[in-house]
């Protein structure tokens, strides 16, 4: 029997320092005792040399819920020409709480010290719909109450998700051993199989002592008796939060593309927030891409049937150890084959198997190239990197998708699919997911963070493709390494 559940949203706080920043901050930490790292600040999301624009849009693109902080100042904050901030386009918030409100999220006016609801004539013509917002009020001096009672309400907003009973749980179990037997591994062998989980710390093996401080971490060659969450055999359902007011775009259908309604965005994981991906030594292809690949190469599967197959048959094959998850904002339906005649589709495909500071991978570097194999067939120009520096992809990201770039691209401008794909170590900090060069260390937070790819500098510059439909695969970790290390 399946039940539903709700799973944690992830919670945007958009702010003006100059207004609330005191507010904001204990918000922050009075939301994350509750959602942990699903909550994020806005101030956060940018990195240096980032396009703001970008950023801040792909920020509020991830996060189901933007809570706006608003004060007494914060309708008439001057900027340097003495007019008031929000009447200037590039201003950060109303950024913010403009893309949230294009994109149908759900938008909650927070008041604090004492600040009233503005109207919808006091404000600018595209923030006017904000006004029509139920605003929640925090008192200074009730605040912990007041606290409690917007994340009693926020705790529902996350997406919904499918649970199995503990008697479907049982029956799955008993198939995967089942499957196992079969395979002739049985029982403690079939979970020792995966030989290695893409992570950047050393796995305790079943042989061997532990690497001493300092000293290089290789591949183990015995089996690797796998580092993973409790076992959970959650069959996870992806939809957009509920917003009656939402209602997606009529599809266009366009055959020849094998498109219809060509637009939106397709962010896939091998496995959901804080868990591990997993690698098959004695098979030729990670856990994940294998049954990507199996899947799509069936003629006529839509891209979403078939991410909704390969989750079951990962969780089925992992003991529900391995959670494939899928954030999506699209509308219409992608089929990849057969391939339509002139098609106009870009893809990077990225494969890491030999890093320098971090245990080495068997499978990255096959799962890339046998998924850029299979896009040519779908019709796909498609560039590849193997081992690749943080200069080397970020200058193939550059090359293939950027607009500024399009004379040395691949295709001319306006592709309609650009997909990127990824292989090898990852690591998610603060909720941002970073991908692993073969030049990262394991050296902090801090470090990792400047020497990975950000989640958001991909999706920027998939972005500049101008293309209709953005598809990141990603089978890599969403763990933090750093957790019990310090910064």
């Amino acid at each position: 029997m399946i039940e539903f559940e709700i799973v944690t949203p992830r919670i945007l706080l958009s702010y003006r320092r100059d207004d609330t920043a005191a507010h904001a901050g204990r918000l922050y930490d009075k939301l994350r005792q509750r959602f942990g790292h699903n909550v994020f600040l806005d101030i956060d999301s940018i990195q240096p040399g980032e396009d703001f624009h970008e950023a801040l849009n792909a920020s509020v693109a991830s996060c189901d819920c933007l809570i706006a902080v608003i004060g007494r100042a914060w309708l008439n904050t001057p900027g340097q020409d003495g007019r008031p901030r929000l009447t200037n386009p590039d201003d950060f918030v109303r950024i913010e709480i403009c893309a949230a409100l294009a994109r149908g999220i759900r938008v909650v006016p927070v008041l604090v010290d004492g600040a009233t609801m503005p109207s919808a004539t006091e404000l600018p013509e595209a923030l006017a719909p904000l006004a029509r917002r139920q605003a929640f009020e925090i008192s200074d001096t009730r605040f912990h109450d007041d606290a409690g009672r917007l994340i009693q309400a926020l705790s529902g907003s996350g997406r919904p998700r499918a649970r199995t009973t503990a008697s479907t749980r049982f029956l799955q179990m008993v198939a995967a051993t089942l499957l196992a037997g079969v395979a002739g591994l049985g029982g403690y062998s079939y979970f020792t199989r995966v030989a290695s989980n893409k992570i950047r710390v050393a796995l305790p093996v079943a042989q061997g002592p532990a690497p001493t401080s300092g000293q290089p971490v290789s591949q183990p060659t015995g089996p690797v008796k796998k580092m993973l969450p409790p076992p959970s055999v959650v069959a996870e359902v992806e939809q957009r939060s509920a917003n009656t007011s939402w209602k997606a775009p009529a599809p266009v259908a366009s055959p020849a593309l094998g498109i219809s309604g060509p637009q939106g965005t397709i962010i896939v994981y091998a496995t959901q927030y804080g868990g591990v991906a997993s690698e098959i030594a004695t098979q030729r292809n990670g856990l994940y891409t294998k049954h990507l690949l199996e899947a799509l190469r069936r003629p006529g599967i839509d891209f979403m049937t078939a991410l909704g197959e390969v989750r079951r048959q990962v969780m089925a094959e992992s003991g529900g150890r391995q959670e494939p998850w899928v954030s999506h904002s699209d509308s219409g339906s992608l089929v990849l084959l057969p391939a339509p005649p002139k098609r106009k589709a870009v893809a990077l495909t990225v494969g890491n198997n030999n890093y320098k500071n971090l245990p080495g991978l068997s499978n990255a570097k096959r799962d890339a190239t046998d998924m850029a194999a299979f896009l040519e067939t779908a019709g796909f120009a498609v560039d590849m990197v193997l081992d690749g520096s943080r200069d080397a992809i970020t200058s193939a990201l550059t090359r293939n998708f950027a607009t500024r770039a399009r004379g040395i691209a691949l295709l001319p401008p306006n592709p309609d699919v650009a997909l990127f794909f990824f292989s090898g170590h990852a690591a998610s900090i603060a909720g941002f997911n970073y991908l692993a060069p073969v030049d990262s260390e394991l050296a902090g937070e801090g470090i990792f963070k400047t020497q990975g790819i950000s989640e958001q500098e991909i999706l920027q510059t998939l972005a500049l493709s101008n293309a209709s439909m953005k598809v990141v695969i990603i089978d890599a970790c969403r763990d933090n390494p750093f957790a019990n290390l310090g910064k």
